[in-house]
């Protein structure tokens, strides 16, 4: 995702360096330099922002827990489900079922 997100920022960012040139009546191309920097600025922008979305997703999730409240809904689209401490991977390579009173407890 931070690639892909980092090249959106960088072609929002270039989009506006040129807009700004458009609106001043100017060539689009002037100051080249402007566009690649402006470029590298909005990927580092587009890399950074869903991390620091994620982060604060965390910290909300952590107040609601202190508080006693649920955690927000769709909060499993940005964090995967982790295994409860002291729960072991199964091992895939093996046919033997695992009994239901072994399954994992979902924690909410």
């Amino acid at each position: 995702m931070g690639f892909i997100s980092g090249m959106i920022g960088a072609g929002v960012f270039v989009g506006l360096q040129v807009r700004s040139n458009a609106m001043m009546k100017i060539p689009l191309s002037r100051d080249p330099w402007l566009h690649v920097t402006y470029g590298i600025i909005g990927f580092a922008v587009g890399n950074w922002y869903p991390k620091a979305e994620k982060q604060l997703l965390l910290d909300i999730n952590e107040i609601r827990a202190d508080r006693g409240l649920p955690p927000l809904v769709g909060s499993n689209n940005w964090i995967r489900y982790q295994r409860p401490d002291g729960e072991v991977a199964p091992l895939w390579n093996t046919n033997a079922r695992i009994p239901e009173s072994e399954y994992p407890k979902w924690r909410y």
